[in-house]
């Protein structure tokens, strides 16, 4: 016979929320498993502006081997597909055209995004503006 999720708090056995997380009952109320493997043997308390990561994104993998603190930042951006090589953030998803492409394509450090100026332009792709700018500038060298 199948208990339960009421059940499966009173005998204290883990169990999945909705989401997938491994849950157990304690101190009145659902915990995250891996946030309490986590307190348990990295730091004894969640820091402030970080997540913990699941390293090979199964939320059902607890093993304290599997789990890292990151900044928030960085784990959305992970969640998002952005590719990152040697510490840095080299890649993203493009809306567009869903390629991954480098982050000059998305960021300029003054004046519009390439996206912005693809809209001026007629709805260009922001690589095809990138392009244009840089065909641009090798005639202005």
């Amino acid at each position: 016979m199948t208990q339960s999720p009421e059940e499966k708090r009173i005998n204290c056995e883990v169990y999945f929320d909705k989401k997938g997380y491994a849950l157990i009952w304690k101190n009145g109320k659902d915990n995250k498993v891996y946030i309490l493997e986590f307190e348990k043997y990295i730091y004894h308390k969640k820091l402030k502006g970080y997540d913990i990561h699941h390293t090979d994104f199964n939320k059902g993998n607890y093993k304290i081997e599997n789990l890292e603190i990151i900044t928030k930042s960085d784990h959305l951006k992970l969640h998002a597909n952005w590719v990152r090589k040697d510490g840095e953030w080299i890649l993203k998803p493009c809306k567009d055209c869903k390629k991954k492409l480098p982050l000059d394509n998305f960021y300029q450090r003054k004046g519009l995004t390439l996206r912005a100026m693809g809209k001026i332009l007629g709805g260009k792709h922001p690589q095809s503006v990138s392009n244009l700018i840089k065909k641009r500038n090798s005639k202005i060298l």
